[in-house]
C-alpha cells in the first residue's frame, strides 16, 4: 500500500498515545516492545540527538525509513501501520503481511520531500505498530530525527569582525581576529576564516582557502592569523571574512567584511614636495588654459624605502585622481589631471589666479605613509563673452564658440566672404560684431590664414564701443595675394590685460577667387657665343661632339612645378612663337604647341623641353641680310579648376651665316 497521509481520529490518537506511553514504561500491559523503525547512519549529523545532515533534506530528496520483521502470523493477516507523531500526528504508511511476506523485509517506507517538507524544522519521532492477526497489538519504540536546514544568523551576513589595527612588522607574529558572539550559537557549529588580498570582496567563497576551519567553543572566540600565511597574503588591503556552520552543514552567508591595512618590510620615509612642471616657479607659477591644452601633470621625486607595490595618490585641489601602483615605472612619476578636473576645481564662475593645492599621498597596502603637498596659482578666466553658469565642453579648446565669426567683403560686394577676380589687387574689409561684455583695453587681432593682419588690429574703447556694434577693419591685398586662390580660414583673437588666456573666434572660411596665378617665365640655354637674350648657332647644342637625339634645338627650362600640386600623369603644355625679322612678323606655321605629360623625363621638379625639328620652327626666321627675329615661350597647365599659364619667356634669334643657316653637325647614329 502507497504511502498514507490520512489524519488520525482524536479517539486513535489517544489509544496510540496510550499505547506508546505504556511501551516506555515497561507496562505488563504492553506486548512486547518492537525495536524503532531505521534510517541510514550516513544521514545522520549526530545520532545522540538524531540530527540530520541538512543536505539530505533538500529539494528533490527521499527520507527512506525501514521497518523490521516482526513474528509474522502464519495464518491470517497482520497490519501494519507507520506513524509520525506530534502534533497533526499522520498515519505515513499501512498494509497487511503474513509469514509469506517475509522476504519483504527489512520493509522500505519512502517519505517524499513535498511531505517532510511540510513539517518545518525541530524534532520528529516516528513509530508504528502491528495488529496481528489475533487482534493482539504490538508497539514500536520511536525514532527519533531532528530537522535543521536553518543557516546561523537565520539567513542573514554575520557581523564583521571587530576593527583591526595596521599589521606590520612589529605586530606580524601576534595577530587575531576575534568571532563575535552570535545568537543562535548551538554546540557543534564550526567557523571557517578567510583573510584575503583581493581587489575587491569576494561574491562567494566557495573556491577560496580559508586560513583555518575550528569548532566555535563559545564566541567571543579568537582566532589565530599565523604569520607566515600573512607573509604569504603579504601587503594589501586585507579582506578578513568568516563563515559559519552548523552541524547539520547548514553554511551562514558570508560575514559582512573587516578591511584590515598590511604593510610588511621597510617603510617609505623622506616624502619630496610634487612638482608641476608647467609651473615651476621662478618666473612662472601660473596654469593657464595653454598649459591645460598642452596637458597638466604633476611629477613626484623618488623617496626612500619605496616599493613597486606602494601606491601614490594626487589630489589636484579637493579632487582625488586615484591610488596608482608604482610598478616598474622610473622616478619622477608622471600623473596626467585630466581636464574636466583641471576646469571644475577652477570653478565656472572664478575669475583671476586660484590658489590650488597640489598633494600625493603614499599608502603599502592600505596604511598610509605620509603625503607631501605644494601650492600653485590656476587660471582659466574666460576672454569674452562670458559663459555664465553654462558649461564649457570645449575646454580646454581655446576657440570660443560665443564670440562672433568675423565676415569679408570684396570692395563694392554684398556677397560676404567671396572674392571674385574683379577683386583682384583691391583691399577687401573684415566686418565682426563686438561680443558681449567688452572691457576698454580689450584687443582683437585678425588673421588671413596663418599670418596676422597688423592693419586689422582694433583696441577696444567702451566710450566708442558697445556690444553688437559693427567694427570694419581693412585687409590690404598683398594678404590676400599670399594666401592664394582656394578657402582661407579667417579668424581672430580677444586679449585682455590682466588676462593670461587667449580668446579665439572660429574661423570664417572664405572663398578667394581674385588672384590670377602667373608662373615664372621659363627660362634658356643660351648657348657659349651667344649674348644675354639671345640664342645663336652656338645654342644648339649642349655637346657638339656628342649632340642630343633631339639636337640640333633650342633648349627651354621649365622650373619646379610642385607648388601647384602637379603629380606625375598631369599635363603641361609648351607654345613656341617664332617671329621673323626686325618687324617681328609673326610666323603661325613656324609655332610649336606639344603637350608633356609629367614623369619620367619630364618630371614635376622641373624639365627641359627641346624646340626641334630645327628647319619647321627655328630656320623659318632667318631673313637673308637681316639675320635676326624673335620668339615668345610659354607653358600652360590646369590649377585649382582653371587654365593657368606662365609668364613670356622672350628671345632674340640670330643665325649669322653666309648661307642662312647655322652649320649642323652630323648626327652620330
Amino acid at each position: 500500500m502507497s504511502i498514507s497521509m490520512k489524519k488520525l481520529t482524536h479517539a486513535e490518537q489517544v489509544r496510540q498515545a496510550v499505547r506508546l506511553e505504556r511501551t516506555r514504561r515497561g507496562s505488563a500491559l504492553a506486548m512486547s516492545d518492537l525495536p524503532p523503525p531505521s534510517i541510514d547512519d550516513r544521514v545522520f549529523a549526530d545520532k545522540s540527538d538524531g540530527t540530520l545532515y541538512s543536505i539530505f533534506l533538500g529539494v528533490g530528496v527521499t527520507l527512506s525509513l525501514e521497518i523490521p520483521r516482526w513474528n509474522l502470523s502464519a495464518r491470517g493477516q497482520d497490519k501494519l501501520t507507520v506513524y509520525k507523531l506530534g502534533d497533526g500526528q499522520q498515519v505515513l504508511f499501512e498494509d497487511v503481511f503474513n509469514a509469506a511476506d517475509s522476504a519483504r523485509f527489512p520493509l522500505k517506507v519512502d517519505i517524499p520531500y513535498e511531505v517532510f517538507n511540510r513539517w518545518g524544522d525541530g524534532p520528529h519521532e516516528f513509530v508504528y505498530d502491528v495488529v496481528q492477526a489475533n487482534n493482539e497489538y504490538m508497539n514500536s519504540l520511536p525514532l527519533l530525527l531532528r530537522f535543521d536546514r536553518e543557516a546561523p544568523y537565520k539567513g542573514n551576513p554575520p557581523s564583521p569582525f571587530p576593527e583591526v589595527g595596521p599589521v606590520l612588522e612589529s605586530n606580524i607574529g601576534a595577530v587575531t581576529l576575534a568571532l563575535p558572539a552570535y545568537p543562535d550559537w548551538q554546540e557543534g557549529d564550526h567557523v571557517a576564516y578567510f583573510w584575503l588580498n583581493l581587489a575587491e570582496p569576494p561574491e562567494d567563497l566557495n573556491d577560496l582557502e580559508p586560513v583555518a576551519f575550528v569548532k566555535v567553543e563559545s564566541p567571543p572566540q579568537a582566532l589565530v592569523v599565523p604569520e607566515a600565511y600573512i607573509r604569504e597574503a603579504g601587503n594589501g588591503g586585507i579582506y578578513a571574512i568568516y563563515q559559519l556552520f552548523d552541524k547539520a552543514g547548514n553554511a551562514s552567508f558570508p560575514s559582512v567584511y573587516r578591511a584590515i591595512g598590511v604593510a610588511l618590510g621597510t617603510l617609505p620615509d623622506n616624502l619630496q614636495p610634487p612638482r608641476v612642471p608647467l609651473a615651476p616657479g621662478g618666473q612662472d607659477t601660473l596654469i593657464d588654459v595653454a598649459d591645460a591644452l598642452l596637458g597638466v601633470t604633476v611629477e613626484i621625486d623618488a623617496f626612500d624605502h619605496f616599493d613597486a607595490e606602494d601606491e601614490i595618490n594626487v589630489t589636484w585641489g579637493t579632487a582625488p585622481l586615484g591610488w596608482d601602483r608604482i610598478g616598474a615605472r622610473r622616478f619622477p612619476l608622471e600623473v596626467a589631471v585630466p581636464n574636466e578636473v583641471l576646469r571644475e576645481q577652477y570653478g565656472m564662475n572664478t575669475k583671476g589666479d586660484k590658489r590650488t593645492t597640489v598633494k600625493y599621498e603614499v599608502r603599502r597596502g592600505t596604511v598610509p605613509q605620509g603625503s607631501r603637498e605644494i601650492e600653485i596659482l590656476v587660471n582659466f578666466e574666460t576672454v569674452a563673452p562670458d559663459p555664465g553658469t553654462d558649461p564649457i565642453p570645449e575646454f580646454p579648446e581655446p576657440v570660443n564658440p560665443r564670440l562672433p565669426l568675423p565676415n569679408v567683403f570684396g570692395e563694392g560686394s554684398t556677397t560676404p566672404n567671396q572674392l571674385e577676380p574683379e577683386h583682384e589687387e583691391k583691399e577687401a574689409q573684415l566686418r565682426v560684431v563686438l561680443y558681449d561684455d567688452i572691457k576698454t583695453g580689450d584687443k582683437l587681432e585678425f588673421y588671413w590664414g596663418d599670418e596676422q593682419i597688423a592693419e586689422a588690429t582694433c583696441d577696444i574703447d567702451q566710450d566708442s564701443n558697445n556690444p553688437g556694434d559693427e567694427i570694419r577693419r581693412p585687409v590690404p591685398w598683398p594678404y590676400i595675394k599670399r594666401g592664394n586662390n582656394g578657402v582661407v580660414p579667417v579668424h581672430y583673437t580677444v586679449t585682455r590685460p590682466g588676462v593670461p588666456n587667449i580668446g579665439f573666434s572660429g574661423n570664417q572660411d572664405v572663398t578667394v577667387d581674385a588672384i590670377t596665378i602667373t608662373p615664372a617665365a621659363p627660362d634658356y640655354e643660351r648657348g657659349p657665343t651667344a649674348p644675354e637674350g639671345w640664342v645663336n648657332c652656338s645654342s644648339l647644342y649642349e655637346d657638339p661632339e656628342d649632340p642630343h637625339p633631339l639636337e640640333p634645338a633650342i633648349r627651354i627650362l621649365v622650373p619646379d612645378l610642385s607648388e601647384y600640386e602637379l603629380k606625375p600623369g598631369d599635363k603641361v603644355t609648351m607654345h613656341w612663337q617664332a617671329f621673323q625679322g626686325a618687324a617681328d612678323t609673326y610666323l603661325p606655321d613656324a609655332d610649336k604647341i606639344e603637350p608633356i605629360t609629367l614623369g619620367g623625363d619630364y618630371p614635376v621638379t622641373g624639365f627641359t623641353w627641346y624646340v626641334q625639328p630645327y628647319t619647321d620652327h627655328i630656320l623659318p626666321i632667318y631673313v637673308p641680310g637681316d639675320n635676326i627675329g624673335s620668339a615668345k615661350i610659354t607653358y600652360a597647365f590646369e590649377y585649382q579648376g582653371k587654365q593657368v599659364t606662365s609668364e613670356v619667356l622672350d628671345i632674340i634669334v640670330g643665325m649669322y651665316t653666309p648661307i642662312g643657316s647655322c652649320p649642323i653637325p652630323p648626327i652620330r647614329k
